[in-house]
């Protein structure tokens, strides 16, 4: 069977997390979705040939597997970090043989367009859910004008748009005033975890929270949270822009025995072992990674009301208004003291995680999505 040859642009590095070694900010959700994907479909005729930034002591081209070859290319420190890598990934990718084009995310986007129109190659594009949204945090405002310029231009000249939902093409759609040559929807999938079977044996509830820290996650909001409870613990694995400023907070709000920062950590599974309730504070998402992996480790989970597609309020999850710490506090006092209620929500969010978001469906989806267009 011929290979198909997809040039992927969008995640940063390759491992995941090499980068958080080398005292830079880690890659985050294309990076996790593509290892997941990749990984799903190793026995299958996709080769990808993955473009990201290059760190000492890595070879500048590597094969990890049959359906897999990394090209590692040189990148600019700071604020153009991003942009310089996908600069020098367009050059590189002259030299790459491929039958087609996968950006993640909105990024890569507009490097990818060109290729594909002088390389006259399909293009694939896979946004996220706050690709078309207007996005209501000041401090995103300049960025998210310049995406969504990129994406009205580009977006209905893709041979392929994939969304993790219909409410994300919808949003999209609507939100930019386009109409997409085609569509197709994959649920976010990851592989999956260690299952939390049993209630964790402590006075304390263990809260996690797994994600970039930024102020789009809302974890001061978490934290303020937490200063309104005696009975629990919040762990935080990640690293991000607000991390000086969550950390200020924590002091402020005299939290330094109760609120503990882990940095980038590859061994979640073992956070989401000892976890009892699983937090997601997010002002704004798409479909976050992290909230797919607490389904599969059937951590219960209190979530902002975002109208995720991925949970139900009050069968496989709890939400709170979004911003609203009074709310997210009292969430987590009705699963602090329901210990029936938390397993109850684990184990319909669990059903849900092996309906609908395991590895091996999305890769499926991906693959049958891509196969119409050749």
């Amino acid at each position: 069977m011929n290979k198909i040859r997809i040039l992927v642009l969008g995640p940063k590095e390759y491992p995941f997390g090499i980068s958080a070694k080398k005292g830079e900010l880690p890659g985050g959700g294309a990076d996790r979705l593509f290892f997941n994907l990749s990984s799903s479909l190793v026995n299958s005729n996709i080769e990808f040939h993955l473009v990201v930034q290059s760190f000492s002591k890595l070879d500048e081209e590597e094969r990890i597997n049959d359906n897999l070859v990394v090209y590692r290319v040189p990148w600019i420190r700071g604020k153009y970090r991003t942009v310089s890598q996908f600069l020098f990934a367009f050059f590189k990718s002259f030299s790459i043989k491929y039958d087609m084009i996968f950006t993640i995310l909105e990024p890569p986007l507009i490097f990818g367009f060109f290729l594909s129109k002088l390389r006259m190659k399909k293009l694939v594009t896979m946004f996220g859910g706050l690709s078309g949204k207007k996005h209501g945090l000041k401090t995103y405002q300049k960025e998210i004008s310049i995406l969504r310029k990129i994406n009205y231009f580009i977006s209905p000249k893709s041979d392929l748009c994939i969304f993790a939902s219909d409410r994300e093409r919808e949003d999209f759609e609507n939100s930019l005033s386009v109409k997409l040559n085609k569509t197709a929807i994959i649920p976010t999938g990851t592989i999956d975890r260690v299952r939390r079977e049993n209630p964790v044996n402590s006075s304390k509830l263990n809260l996690l929270f797994l994600g970039r820290l930024e102020v789009v996650k809302g974890l001061d909001i978490l934290i303020q949270s937490v200063s309104n409870l005696d009975n629990c613990r919040l762990l935080i694995l990640g690293t991000g822009r607000e991390e000086n400023n969550l950390k200020k907070l924590v002091l402020k709000k005299k939290l330094e025995g109760r609120v503990h920062f882990f940095g980038f950590r590859k061994d979640i599974d073992n956070f989401f072992k000892k976890s009892d309730i699983f937090i997601l504070p997010s002002r704004s998402e798409g479909t976050p990674n992290a909230l797919i992996e607490a389904m599969s480790s059937s951590v219960p989970i209190i979530a902002s009301d975002l109208n995720y597609d991925e949970i139900k309020d009050g069968y496989s999850a709890l939400t709170f208004k979004s911003e609203d710490i009074e709310d997210l506090t009292n969430k987590i006092r009705i699963l602090s003291d329901n210990p029936n209620l938390r397993s109850e929500l684990s184990k319909n969010a669990f059903k849900e995680y092996k309906e609908k978001y395991t590895n091996e469906k999305m890769g499926k989806k991906f693959y049958e999505s891509v196969k119409s267009i050749i």
